[in-house]
């Protein structure tokens, strides 16, 4: 049975512990936010009982507040910075409030806001937001284990030119009732905090 959003919230915090706005509490789960995005450079090696994991450098981030909507020109050549909001019609930018990632197509792995600790017994999964699947791209993550507590990543897959807002709620972390013989000791406890 999956937790609600209530009770889940009790289990994500923002870094200082604080609670994370009702608006990220969902009936059943709540909403994780974009901290950092990051591209995968060189190669990985994966092994069962290690592996080793590419240099990682900061997906390109933006801090010009419009963009030419998607079915202009300019936005397709990849002409997007410095945009003269006076030189165009309103109707033909979208303004952004916060920073933004310009995301070319291909793997990236995103890293979550908000403090996470999955109690002894439950498991917790991280479902995509669904404007995100609707606009052709992904979010995959590994399963949250019982006793987890960090700041967690996912694997972000664009498929198209996706400029992404640095703090945009893209995922819904769930809690799911488990019972377990352990709790998670791995090499991820603690992460990003």
């Amino acid at each position: 049975m999956f937790r609600s959003g209530e009770y889940t919230s009790q289990y994500v915090t923002q870094l200082d512990d604080s609670k994370v706005p009702d608006k990220q509490v969902q009936p059943v789960g709540v909403e994780l936010t974009v901290d950092t995005i990051y591209k995968v450079d060189g190669y990985t090696v994966l092994k069962d009982d290690e592996y080793s994991k590419g240099e990682r450098v900061e997906a390109p981030l933006n801090e010009d507040s419009h963009i030419m909507k998607s079915d202009k020109r300019e936005a397709v050549d990849g002409v997007m910075n410095n945009v003269d909001p006076e030189a165009h019609n309103s109707d033909d930018l979208i303004h952004m409030e916060d920073e933004y990632y310009r995301l070319t197509r291909g793997p990236y792995v995103v890293q979550y806001s908000e403090k996470i600790r999955v109690p002894e017994d439950s498991v917790g999964f991280v479902l995509p937001r669904s404007r995100l699947i609707r606009s052709n791209n992904d979010l995959s993550t590994a399963v949250w284990d019982a006793g987890y507590e960090g700041r967690g990543e996912g694997g972000l897959n664009i498929r198209s030119l996706t400029f992404l807002e640095k703090g945009m709620r893209i995922g819904v972390f769930v809690l799911a009732d488990a019972e377990t013989n352990q709790t998670y000791d791995g090499s991820h406890q603690d992460e990003n905090l």
